[in-house]
């Protein structure tokens, strides 16, 4: 696997029709080193991982990034941007937004795990209709999208279910009707290029974070766009990691 250090600012080759994941983390180590673990079990081979580092205090996170180009042997590209400064979740996730044109972006948190298929899942629930801005991803703590009951969001799952197996029941019991949303919800969320361009990107009046999404989303509805479930992936999301340092939000 190559691991590349990228500049803000900087595109990363990537074409239309291409689809970049970002993982935009701040603090949270053990979090995140999990996340991306999971991402390079279960994503594609040949595909751009972006990793955006908001200026994080653990330097052991950028160390890790780079001793994964000497351990594994995934085929995927790992890109690494760091901030000097810290800046906040909408200016870090526009940054990846920026390098990644002209290809879609999924924002991925980065205290989340996921499981076979769910890229292949998630772009398909993207892409079935030319109108769909976002897709998202159903979880166990998501609010709208939480399963296995709505707006009920937990920090675990049934006793009885490992995570591999409820993304399996998900994925195989699914009947992918891609329910509309009236918003994308924020730890995992396929966007459409052609959203961004029509919509803009993240409004920085919601730094350091929290409602970027909820306002981007409803600017795509206002320029006739929609937003789906895509009801065959589950991811698992522990919850307020992405922002956390010491395990502190």
């Amino acid at each position: 696997m190559q691991v590349r250090s990228i500049q803000l600012g900087e595109l990363i080759g990537a074409q239309r029709g291409e689809v970049v994941v970002c993982i935009p983390v701040y603090g949270g180590y053990e979090r995140f080193v999990d996340c991306l673990e999971s991402v390079l079990a279960h994503t594609p081979a040949g595909l751009r991982i972006l990793v955006c580092d908001d200026a994080s205090p653990d330097l052991r996170l950028r160390q890790h990034v780079y001793e994964r180009e000497r351990e594994s042997t995934v085929s995927l590209q790992l890109l690494y941007m760091r901030r000097q400064l810290n800046v906040g979740f909408p200016a870090n996730v526009n940054a990846a937004f920026a390098s990644s044109a002209p290809a879609d972006v999924v924002v991925l948190n980065s205290d989340c795990l996921l499981a076979e298929g769910w890229l292949e899942g998630l772009r398909e629930a993207a892409c079935a209709n030319c109108a769909t801005a976002t897709a998202t991803a159903l979880t166990n703590h998501g609010t709208i999208v939480s399963v296995p009951e709505r707006d009920v969001p937990c920090p675990t799952l049934p006793d009885s279910w490992s995570f591999d197996d409820a993304a399996a029941a998900v994925r195989s019991q699914s009947l992918r009707l891609r329910p509309r949303l009236p918003t994308a919800i924020g730890h995992c969320i396929y966007v459409r290029r052609s959203a961004l361009e029509l919509a803009g990107e993240f409004d920085l009046a919601f730094s350091p974070g929290y409602g970027e999404e909820v306002d981007f989303s409803q600017r795509c509805l206002h320029a006739g766009l929609c937003h789906v479930a895509a009801d065959e992936v589950l991811v698992f999301h522990h919850g307020g990691g992405s922002f956390a340092r010491d395990g502190r939000p």
